[in-house]
């Protein structure tokens, strides 16, 4: 994994946005979101952990 891939952010930032419904006005909110899940799973890519990063697949709505 890259060390900080915008496009990947941007992805995931939609995904939770769709995930929630697509809610208007929390575009920010979701990119933090977003941003925060990306650096997890690149500190877990940079630890050789695969397990303990959240996966959005099967997650329920909203943030946890």
């Amino acid at each position: 994994m890259k060390s900080w891939d915008e496009a990947e952010i941007r992805a995931l930032a939609h995904e939770l946005w769709v995930r929630q419904g697509c809610p208007e006005g929390r575009a920010e909110e979701h990119w933090h979101e977003a941003e925060r899940l990306f650096l997890e799973r690149w500190l877990a890519d940079q630890r050789g952990d695969e397990h303990g990063v959240r996966d959005l697949r099967g997650q329920a709505a909203g943030f946890h």
